[in-house]
């Protein structure tokens, strides 16, 4: 691509090459050469979007950077949230991401970072940017395609050219008609043939008179002769005018072969023109076809590719939760019930044994701390009891110590919510929030955590 300072008003084949160019990024010009009112906004919005000067002149900078000399911003690679690490920063790395289009991945990858390989060859690293069109065959190809365009564009030979203004320049500069009997050959043979007659007659006319005077030579016959030869020349100047008419219609005649000759070269030089601008014009319908089937090959990759990233995002995401969910429900199983996971169940949930054993020693100091808490208010309750005298009744109201306390006042404790009712926990299940596990072993139920979200958190609760 020329570096050629290009402005509104420019026209001819570098415009078509700018606006090739400015339509591989998606401007959507005719190519028709001419740097008109579109050319100029196409120019001047390519150059804001590239920190570049807003002059809507293509120059050096506007050149290179269409060349793809520069960077332009980096399409932002999807960041996934990793299980217990990285919350807020991990959901504005997938906000940022999805906030970066397929435009601005083709407008990357389009410029690329030119980088030297091992081999001193240059080479396109797109990989580090996102969207690696060299993965896209449709899209190689299409770049193949419009390469091999490049090298079949049609010239104009200009076959007829000179010979066409050497024509014009004979008709142009060629001589005024002017007429000189001394210079005319025909006229040469008429003098010397009337010349030649006018002699012989003279000779006749004298040797006719020098017979009558007995062979004598005379005036008379001198006189005579004269005459006759005179006559001739006469006859001589009789003849110009009907030379100079014919030279006369030989210049005329000259000047209309040379004017035939003239419009035969030019419409010998007007057939290879047309069919060289015919030719043009079906190379850069060719390059438009070609730089269009580029454009949607890169966009239908740069789009497959985005899903597929979003997709694996999405999995990642989802197995995520499904694994957090399996924590906090084996967490909320063994924290409440001292259940025993199995392997499986502990891998599913990413727990490991080692942690799984502690928040069985959680439930196991909970319960000792919750038995000795009940003993001791018993035996207080049956102290006070037997001080006062008759408190043998009140001896059999006393709960006995056996097993886990029962809840008081009807309630339970669930994960999320903390105690609540049974009435409301069973609402809570209903309505899909929380999953029943199973009993304890005071038959109590033990719920934990689903994987709806209640967005309505905290249910107002029965108080």
């Amino acid at each position: 691509m020329d570096n050629e300072k290009l402005r509104r008003g420019s026209t001819g084949d570098v415009v078509r090459r700018l606006q090739s160019a400015l339509n591989r990024n998606g401007y959507g010009l005719k190519v028709d050469g001419v740097y008109g009112d579109k050319t100029q906004s196409a120019v001047k919005d390519y150059q804001r979007s590239r920190n570049l000067p807003e002059s809507g002149e293509v120059g050096e900078a506007t050149w290179q950077d269409l060349r793809g000399g520069t960077v332009g911003l980096p399409v932002v690679t999807p960041t996934y949230e990793v299980m217990g690490q990285g919350g807020n920063a991990a959901k504005q790395g997938r906000t940022a991401s999805t906030q970066s289009s397929t435009a601005s991945a083709q407008a990357t990858a389009d410029r690329g970072v030119s980088v030297q390989s091992a081999g001193g060859q240059k080479k396109t690293d797109y990989g580090k940017y996102g969207y690696d069109p060299t993965t896209n065959a449709a899209y190689q190809e299409a770049l193949r395609r419009l390469q091999e365009l490049e090298g079949s564009k049609p010239d104009y030979s200009g076959t007829y050219d000179q010979q066409l203004k050497d024509i014009y320049d004979k008709i142009m500069n060629r001589e005024k008609f002017s007429y000189d009997a001394a210079k005319d050959p025909l006229y040469q043979q008429y003098r010397d043939q009337y010349v030649l007659q006018g002699k012989q007659a003279m000779m006749d006319t004298m040797g006719q008179a020098a017979g009558l005077t007995g062979g004598y030579g005379s005036t008379y016959s001198q006189s005579a002769g004269q005459q006759q030869y005179d006559a001739y020349l006469q006859k001589l100047n009789e003849v110009i005018p009907e030379l100079y008419g014919q030279a006369r219609q030989a210049y005329e005649d000259e000047g209309s072969r040379m004017l035939q000759q003239y419009q035969l070269t030019g419409d010998l030089r007007d057939t290879e023109y047309n069919r060289y601008k015919d030719a043009l014009d079906q190379y850069w319908q060719n390059v438009t076809y070609q730089t269009g089937r580029a454009d949607t090959a890169y966009s239908q990759g740069a789009e497959n590719w985005w899903n597929s990233q979003n997709a694996e995002r999405q999995e990642k995401e989802f197995a995520y939760q499904q694994r957090k969910d399996a924590y906090s429900n084996l967490v909320t199983l063994i924290g409440t019930t001292g259940y025993t996971p199995s392997q499986s169940e502990l891998e599913a949930a990413g727990m490991s044994a080692a942690e799984a054993a502690r928040w069985k020693a959680y439930y196991d100091q909970q319960r000792a701390d919750a038995e000795a808490a009940l003993a001791a208010k018993y035996y207080s309750s049956g102290s006070r009891g037997g001080g006062g005298g008759g408190g043998g009744d009140d001896d059999d109201k006393q709960v006995k110590v056996k097993g886990t306390p029962k809840y008081s006042s009807n309630r339970i404790y669930v994960p999320g919510y903390g105690e609540i009712t049974y009435e409301d926990a069973e609402r809570l299940e209903k309505q899909g929030y929380i999953i029943m596990q199973g009993r304890d072993k005071n038959g109590n139920p033990v719920y934990a955590r689903s994987t709806k979200k209640n967005y309505n958190n905290p249910v107002k609760m029965t108080v």
